[in-house]
């Protein structure tokens, strides 16, 4: 099936932890391209992060900054988009919205389990995360992600449960008021594919629909991207004491 360069064809206005990341893998089957979520800024394109932060600090994402983004695919879920789907709604008017939610206390358990984790950014081992893997922006992107998203700081989400699971309940309430009826699905994936690939009129896959990314899975990914760090940090703090030290006795040679 060919669709033009740049076409969204799909807007996840789903929240993170609600089955977005095998949602991803689901449309990149059914289209058979790429499928924009956070995973691809954290894996591919660490670029997009200025980029995004410019879309928030202008409170709305404009075409001209959507095809910088969005260039190489053909649908586009999960935060950071999510938070702006009403801008890509009017961009894309041909896209449809598919909104994936996941019962509010079992959201909440996963969120605070994996992305809205009580240390994360504060702690030694996540600041060494965030700078070596991913850079000083990447947190300020997502204190600016949540704020255009819940109008709550990341703080404020990470410490008080119910105004957590008030604001997971509110966003998807304003995504059902906001997006036309026919062109917005309710989609949970253990529904599979039958109901998706009907909402897009497309041909249902022989094969299961994907399960990823659980809450399991993105811990040992999280920990995999924390050695990583270390190891890095660990060899720019040899290189550095290396370089001192040359420095040091090609000093002492000369004057001493």
């Amino acid at each position: 099936m060919n669709h033009r360069k740049n076409e969204i064809l799909v807007i996840g206005a789903g929240q993170m932890r609600t089955g977005t990341f095998s949602l991803k893998f689901a449309l990149e089957k059914l289209y058979n391209r790429p499928c924009y979520h956070m995973a691809e800024i954290l894996n591919h394109h660490k670029d997009h992060v200025k980029l995004w932060i410019s879309v928030f600090d202008s409170g709305k994402m404009n075409e001209k900054t959507a095809g910088k983004i969005f260039s190489d695919y053909s649908a586009t879920v999960d935060f950071p988009s999510a938070a702006v789907y009403k801008d890509l709604m009017e961009i894309y008017p041909n896209a449809k919205v598919v909104l994936t939610t996941r019962n509010s206390d079992d959201w909440v358990k996963s969120v605070k389990s994996t992305t809205l984790r009580n240390n994360m950014k504060t702690s030694f081992v996540h600041k060494i995360l965030f700078y070596f893997n991913l850079g000083t922006e990447f947190p300020v992107m997502l204190d600016k992600m949540y704020l255009k998203a819940y109008k709550e700081p990341f703080d404020a989400l990470r410490t008080d449960d119910e105004l957590l699971k008030q604001c997971y309940e509110e966003f998807n309430e304003e995504v059902r008021k906001y997006v036309p009826k026919e062109r917005l699905l309710e989609f949970n994936a253990k529904e599979g594919w039958e109901p998706l690939c009907r909402f897009l009129n497309l041909p249902v896959p022989n094969e299961p629909y994907p399960f990823v990314n659980t809450t399991k899975d993105f811990q040992r990914n999280v920990r995999g991207m924390m050695l990583k760090s270390v190891i890095r940090s660990g060899l720019v703090l040899s290189l550095t004491i290396g370089c001192l030290s040359l420095i040091i006795k090609h000093i002492y040679d000369k004057y001493f």
